[in-house]
């Protein structure tokens, strides 16, 4: 990984392509490096040895504070470099997701916030509308938060409008969004509440709080992720005899790689925004993982659902200062 003092990445290994922390790229190497990568690999080599990492860790500590008296701001951006990725080896080693790591800074500074600002008063709600792309028929969403004091609508396809049902005061900026950009929107300031399903939050981690909701059991609420192969496939069969390095097609990297972890898998994960039967069918790939609603399409191409590996359902998550506020108005609203 490390070349002559650079950090050299080839293009297999920049499958979790994210457009947010690169420090969330480095994990996700690191992790591929140490499933997939090779046993004389640098990376490996100093996970497994603990004596030897936290060596490294203590010298590149010393290292950018020598860096830091130094007039050459270049050689403390150097000297972090290596202690940010010995660092993150050190996390990987003990499975401990980069996220919770900055959520919990995140945390320490909103709850100083909170406590600067405990008569907040909301005045305007940026709202991202994150859902399905396979769902044609709304209506049953809408009605779901009209339910829980959010009425919203579409004009044209295109526009979105969104108001309170009991506070006509608060002004609403509604929008639709992407999955892969909830998490820049949300710590850049340009949108501080998301209607979406739990499982984007879950593979593009971000610090928000979820709203309490009445949920009834329309299946357009609830989402499932699964991994899904041809139907002569057997894992059991696989994870026996190992032939071969699998590939996977998944827009859920998070998610796709603790599975593939928790079944102790050889595999490629690429990233394809929008995975679906096609990339089977086509013999693109062993696995996708992807959404699946009523199975039907599967079983009509002659393919299985191997697990569901996470089930969510529609939410309202907003940033942590706005969530008293905000269940306060959707409580008044039901």
């Amino acid at each position: 990984m490390f070349k002559n003092n650079k950090l050299t990445i080839n293009y297999e290994e920049q499958f979790y392509n994210f457009n947010f922390f690169n420090s969330f790229s480095l994990e996700k190497i690191i992790q591929n490096s140490l499933i997939n990568g090779n046993k004389k690999s640098y990376t490996k080599k100093i996970s497994n040895n603990k004596k030897l990492l936290l060596t490294k860790i203590f010298e590149e500590s010393n290292e950018v504070w020598c860096a830091s008296n130094s007039k050459n701001k270049y050689n403390l951006i150097y000297e972090l470099a290596d202690l940010i990725y010995f660092i993150t080896i050190l996390c990987v080693s003990n499975k401990i997701k980069l996220n919770l790591i900055f959520n919990k800074i995140i945390n320490k500074y909103n709850s100083n916030q909170l406590n600067l600002n405990k008569n907040l008063n909301v005045q305007t709600i940026k709202l991202g509308l994150c859902l399905n792309k396979y769902i044609i028929d709304y209506k049953k969403i809408f009605d779901f938060l009209k339910i829980n004091g959010i009425n919203i609508s579409i004009e044209n396809n295109k526009k979105v409008n969104a108001k309170f049902i009991n506070k006509n005061n608060i002004k609403i900026k509604s929008f639709f969004i992407k999955p892969k950009d909830v998490f820049k929107f949300m710590e850049k300031n340009l949108m501080n509440a998301v209607i979406c399903y739990e499982d984007i939050l879950e593979n593009y981690p971000c610090n928000y709080k979820k709203i309490n909701l009445i949920y009834d059991s329309n299946e357009i609420l609830s989402s499932k992720i699964c991994v899904i192969s041809h139907k002569n496939f057997d894992l059991q069969i696989y994870k026996k005899n190992k032939l071969k390095k699998l590939v996977i097609f998944s827009e859920y990297i998070y998610l796709t790689n603790k599975w593939i972890e928790e079944n102790e898998l050889t595999a490629k994960i690429v990233n394809v925004n929008g995975a679906n039967e096609g990339h089977l069918i086509c013999n693109l790939c062993d696995l996708i993982v992807c959404v699946s609603s009523t199975g039907e399409t599967i079983r009509a191409n002659n393919l299985q659902i191997l697990e569901i590996i996470y089930e969510s359902k529609l939410g309202v998550y907003v940033k942590p200062e706005l969530q008293e506020e905000i269940q306060n108005i959707i409580n008044k609203g039901k």
